[in-house]
């Protein structure tokens, strides 16, 4: 499917508000809203859209004002399945993937406060197959638009 305007519109709008309306979409890109719903519906089936989240709001900021990206090495690849199994259980993990280079995995933690971040340091290392851990303390994040990969 060839992406033109109207969609990248459409996504922009979810994108700042993934709760937002058919009714809005439609006003805001000026198309009816039965052609706006199927134009989501095909972002969805399509791959553009992977699903419709909310943004965390001042409480939740303010539970979590430690961020850290760590890089990880394991023993042994055949243990990355195990490995993975472990983060998908930590709720301080907000997000993580497999990399190539001397790291195996790049970790995006959430922690309350330093004590709690050295906990889960703690809790990481000890993990059986990780060898080597770097961990870098996230100053300012800021999420980009990503309508413009589209």
């Amino acid at each position: 499917m060839q992406i033109d305007e109207i969609d990248k519109m459409i996504y922009r709008e979810l994108e700042k508000d993934g709760r937002s309306t058919i009714s809005n979409l439609s006003a805001k890109v000026g198309l009816s809203m039965p052609a706006v719903s199927e134009r989501v519906r095909r972002l969805e089936s399509e791959g553009y859209i992977g699903g419709f989240t909310i943004t965390p709001g001042e409480k939740i900021k303010n539970a979590y004002p430690v961020a850290i990206q760590s890089m990880i090495k394991l023993e042994k690849a055949d243990k990355w399945d195990s490995f993975q199994a472990f983060l998908d259980k930590q709720d301080y993990v907000t997000w993580y993937g497999t990399t190539t280079g001397r790291f195996d995995f790049v970790v995006h933690i959430m922690a309350r406060d330093t004590n709690h971040l050295e906990k889960i340091l703690r809790e990481i290392t000890a993990f059986p197959v990780v060898t080597d851990m770097e961990s870098n303390l996230l100053l300012k994040q800021k999420n980009k638009n990503t309508a413009n990969y589209l």
